[in-house]
């Protein structure tokens, strides 16, 4: 018999990452100080601002949720990698958080593999509508 002690774990840190990125979307969107000079030194404005923060805080609200945890985890791997790239780019700086965040990420998409494979199906399946 499988131990469930693995999936207990992936959801604590589904719930852990879920709870980490609600916060820093609040951070981006309300215009926290820090914030806003991040992405002034980065030279893209502060639209990427809002747009990183409500993706933070739509990905954080879909780890919070079993059903939907791939799909955020799959989400907040592209702002993670836009992270790292913004990092190592475009302010010369070491990726070290993105790139540890991004790790942690990928744990729960491997984990929930199967339940993004099957939405991907089921997406499938409605554009032609019928079976895929």
């Amino acid at each position: 018999m499988p131990s469930l002690r693995p999936l207990v774990t992936v959801r604590n840190l589904e719930r852990g990452l879920g709870l980490f990125f609600l916060g820093a979307g609040v951070i981006k969107l309300v215009g926290l100080p820090v914030m806003v000079q991040l992405f002034e030194d980065m030279g893209m404005g502060q639209w990427l601002r809002y747009v990183v923060g409500a993706s933070e805080m739509a990905g954080g609200a879909l780890l919070l949720v079993p059903a939907s945890a791939g799909l955020g985890a799959l989400l907040l791997s592209g702002v993670m990698l836009g992270a790292f790239w913004g990092n190592v780019v475009v302010l010369h700086s070491p990726p070290l958080a993105p790139a540890a965040v991004l790790a942690l990420l990928l744990i729960v998409l491997h984990r929930r593999r199967a339940e993004l494979w099957a939405l991907a199906r089921g997406a499938v399946r409605i554009r032609h509508g019928g079976s895929a």
